[in-house]
């Protein structure tokens, strides 16, 4: 029989957050995302601190990409807040938002309500203002892998790669956060050769993406490069 007592260790949240979460349309995995926050923070007394997707799975026993994506709601949401690896809870509830209402827009330029109801949208410039920035966006991508190709050791299965990245599709906040990954692992393994301890092949770089291990390395303080330097520089030697 548990016999939970709070000379054990406890959690302190402030009422008012608590009224504020009543009237808080939470789905079941962002509160259990939100139970863990506030047990790696603020039950030890801190504003922030380093949260891995692992950890989290671990916690909860939520599966990994239900983590990723749950943590990208409360992201979007303004409840969570992260700053490189460090997450931490956004105390003024009155900066939350909700979710917008999911909304598929499919190639041929049809919308899928959540009602099943379709209607073209795109018609005359519309749509060529919509193949314009699908373009741009594909140019993006393109650039934003190239990125993350040249920084991998291993060149090998560029097109499994480039498959790979097109189907997570990175914003500019991932792209840095995946460059600032393999910077890590480089660091991490040129300690273990140093130390003369074992180190572990690269593995191939559609591997490393399917795999999502920029969600496991090890954070280092250090100032990272962002993307946008790159692109708005036309630098090319990451």
């Amino acid at each position: 029989m548990a016999r939970p007592q709070i000379e054990n260790g406890y959690t302190r949240i402030a009422n008012e957050l608590i009224e504020a979460l009543m009237r808080t349309n939470l789905s079941a995995y962002q509160s259990r995302i939100l139970w863990a926050v506030w047990r790696e923070t603020y039950g030890f007394q801190k504003k922030e601190d380093w949260l891995s997707n692992s950890q989290l799975v671990e916690m909860t026993g939520i599966r990994k990409q239900h983590v990723s994506r749950t943590i990208k709601e409360l992201l979007t949401r303004n409840i969570v807040t992260k700053s490189g690896y460090k997450v931490s809870f956004n105390k003024d509830y009155t900066q939350w938002r909700e979710l917008p209402k999911q909304v598929t827009v499919t190639n041929s330029g049809y919308k899928v309500t959540s009602t099943g109801v379709k209607s073209n949208q795109f018609r005359g410039t519309q749509k060529k203002k919509y193949n314009k920035e699908r373009t741009l966006s594909d140019s993006r991508t393109s650039e934003s892998f190239d990125l993350f190709y040249k920084a991998f050791p291993k060149h090998e299965g560029k097109q499994q790669a480039l498959k790979a990245w097109k189907k997570f599709n990175p914003d500019p906040s991932l792209v840095q956060q995946i460059l600032e990954a393999l910077e890590n692992r480089k660091i991490h393994k040129a300690h273990l050769k140093g130390s003369g301890q074992f180190c572990p092949e690269w593995p191939l770089p559609a591997t490393w993406l399917n795999g999502k291990r920029w969600e496991d390395e090890i954070p280092i303080e250090a100032k990272q490069t962002t993307p946008e330097d790159y692109f708005s520089n036309g630098r090319d030697d990451l």
